[in-house]
């Protein structure tokens, strides 16, 4: 996708982006080797903000087996989250900024309880969502043509678990499509005689069933569920220090359509990058240090070699990281 490139020497880092590996009511984090206080506030929906005020930091800086307190030990100032209360409900409107868990702690509830009064599978919320902030009420509302997720989280209509074949969507990547089906990526990649993380839309992949027990006969039942995807994230082919800049899709001339297919104009929450596809292979999963986990899934004519470009949903995100030098994993 042709594309401009911002890259100011900003060195602000924005706190963009929801994901649900963790819960985001828990009490204290012990820091991981290669965890940063971005990828730290997306595991617990809050902000960099938040967890530098709760734990006195007055940088970004943080150490392996470090333990930061996730959440105020004392009430939190009020903020946007007020509740509107009618006679016969009890319900919040969702504004800018909102997370979960600051909706669940300014109404004196909990995360858990939000999401089962208003059927939701994951932290994702939307501005001008309607939601229940009591256990009785109307059921909560969404805009008609929500912003799908990041990565982690793939929101088109998932196939059965045992069916035979999936037919590749648009956006769908080897690492969307095993976690969907509950199976590896090496499992996918054997049962479809595949040698890289490439795949196309339309293409039909065996996923599961009796095909898929002949081509693989050590391969365990269906029954039995494979390893899960986070357990996959923990394993680094590759890392590599590469020169990241950042792109938008509303640039001059820019179609918004990636080389593989993502839409990032419906799709602004995907963490996708721009790689030089003989250094990095296209759809493979990788990590980013400041920015996150995220999709292998565009390329560019300045994107030689070990340089890479980071897409962002706004212009202003993108102009505050500008150029970096950082450490990248490739994870498949």
């Amino acid at each position: 996708m042709k594309k401009h490139i911002f890259t100011l020497g900003a060195t602000a880092l924005v706190s963009i982006g929801i994901a649900d590996a963790a819960s985001a009511d828990t009490d204290t984090h012990k820091v991981k080797a290669g965890e940063t206080l971005f990828s730290i506030s997306q595991q617990h929906n809050v902000t960099v903000e938040d967890l530098k005020k709760w734990n006195g930091l007055s940088s970004t800086l943080i150490y392996a087996n470090q333990t930061l307190q996730i959440g105020s030990t004392s009430t939190d100032s009020p903020s946007s989250s007020t509740p509107t209360t009618t006679p016969s409900n009890h319900t919040y409107t969702v504004k800018s900024g909102d997370t979960l868990y600051r909706i669940a702690k300014n109404n004196g509830t909990s995360v858990q309880q939000l999401k089962e009064w208003n059927n939701l599978s994951s932290h994702l919320i939307y501005v001008n969502q309607v939601l229940k902030i009591s256990g009785t009420g109307t059921v909560s509302s969404s805009p008609s043509t929500p912003v799908q997720e990041k990565t982690n989280e793939t929101q088109a209509s998932p196939a059965p678990s045992n069916s035979k074949s999936y037919k590749v969507q648009p956006g769908d990547t080897m690492w969307s499509v095993a976690q969907r089906h509950g199976i590896s990526i090496s499992q996918l990649k054997q049962w479809n005689n595949l040698s890289s993380n490439t795949i196309y839309i339309n293409q039909v992949l065996q996923v599961g069933g009796q095909a898929a027990a002949q081509a693989k006969p050590s391969t365990p039942s269906t029954s039995t569920p494979a390893p899960a995807p986070a357990q996959e994230s923990k394993s680094v082919s590759k890392e590599i220090t590469v020169e990241a800049t950042a792109y938008t899709a509303y640039c001059a001339g820019c179609s918004g359509i990636t080389a593989t297919g993502i839409d990032l104009r419906s799709n602004p929450n995907r963490k996708v990058i721009a790689v030089d596809p003989r250094v990095i292979p296209l759809g493979s999963r990788v990590y980013v240090e400041g920015y996150g986990e995220a999709i292998a899934g565009d390329t560019g004519g300045a994107i030689k070699g070990t340089r890479v470009d980071l897409f962002m949903a706004s212009q202003s995100s993108a102009l505050n990281w500008g150029r970096k030098t950082v450490k990248l994993q490739i994870l498949d």
